[in-house]
């Protein structure tokens, strides 16, 4: 069940008591002693029939079908399992995003998306104390959704990531070892972006047109660039921006996104006069009008 689904859950008739949440008035970012420290071992128990530990400090999935229709919703769901067991199994807060990242890296379910979708979750049913990640009160009722159907053989199986993509052949936006040093020294250049939010910049469409702006305006270095070039540039620049490699660079060549890149012969991209426009207001504290986008798969996970 995708996140944007997960609004059913809650429902009077539906819900399965939770455990207590910080009282109110309490800091949130303090570990929430109420959704770990009241784990029980039936609920240890339950957790241990889908996850085991994996050395001393981590746990490892036992079954790979989370019942998710798409990739994404795959990952989704591993990402709430994942800290669901971890919490529960080891009685803590998962400590990084990137644990539950190299999790999935282990099962071969991560992809250039996955940071973006962590981010996804994280705001809908995750809770970030200073001493990690665990589930949030509409996250716990989702689990109980989750195994509930993982266990119901009427569920339709879900999206086969483990057998690799389907779709052999694709084309791979890759750089040289000169354009990666020089995309390197882009990134030690100062750049002035005034009262811009760089967290601001969610949708891939709005991301390709900073990247794109900041290289061939606000540092001025190029004239036009490689889509791949202008996304490490960015993620490099700036940690904080979660988008996926594919979401980036195919957000450049869709046909509703024509008033706003431009490309020349040498399949290099620039903005068109309305992007610079659009980006040069950005930073003059104009709000970011956040861009709805299609859903891009990544199964290759072109890193």
């Amino acid at each position: 069940m995708p996140l944007s689904e997960t609004s059913k859950i809650g429902k009077e008739e539906d819900v399965v008591s939770p455990p207590e949440t910080t009282p109110p008035g309490e800091s949130s970012t303090t570990v929430i002693q109420g959704t770990i420290a009241q784990s029980s071992d039936s609920e240890k128990s339950k957790a241990s029939k889908y996850f085991q530990l994996h050395g001393e400090s981590d746990v490892i999935t036992k079954f790979n079908d989370f019942k998710g229709k798409k990739r994404k919703d795959q990952q989704e769901r591993f990402i709430v399992l994942y800290v669901w067991a971890y919490n529960t199994i080891l009685g803590k807060p998962v400590p990084v995003k990137q644990q539950v990242i190299e999790a999935m890296r282990r099962i071969k379910l991560h992809d250039t998306n996955s940071t973006t979708y962590f981010q996804q979750t994280a705001n809908a049913l995750l809770i970030h104390t200073d001493s990690g990640f665990e589930l949030n009160t509409r996250g716990l009722q989702v689990v109980e959704q989750f195994l509930e159907e993982i266990g119901d053989n009427s569920v339709p199986d879900g999206f086969e990531y483990w057998k690799g993509s389907s779709r052999p052949g694709q084309k791979r936006h890759t750089i040289s070892k000169e354009e990666d040093r020089q995309v390197k020294s882009w990134v030690e250049m100062s750049l002035d972006i005034g009262q811009l939010d760089i967290r601001e910049l969610k949708a891939a469409t709005n991301c390709a047109m900073f990247a794109l702006w900041a290289i061939t305006k606000g540092i001025d270095v190029i004239k036009a660039t490689k889509p791949k070039m202008a996304y490490l540039y960015l993620t490099q620049k700036y940690t904080t921006v979660s988008v996926g490699s594919k979401a980036f660079i195919t957000c450049l060549g869709r046909g509703s996104n024509k008033s706003k890149f431009s490309k020349n012969p040498e399949g290099l991209y620039y903005l068109t006069p309305q992007a610079e426009r659009e980006v040069e207001s950005w930073i003059k504290g104009t709000e970011i009008q956040q861009e709805v986008e299609p859903e891009v798969l990544d199964d290759e996970g072109d890193e």
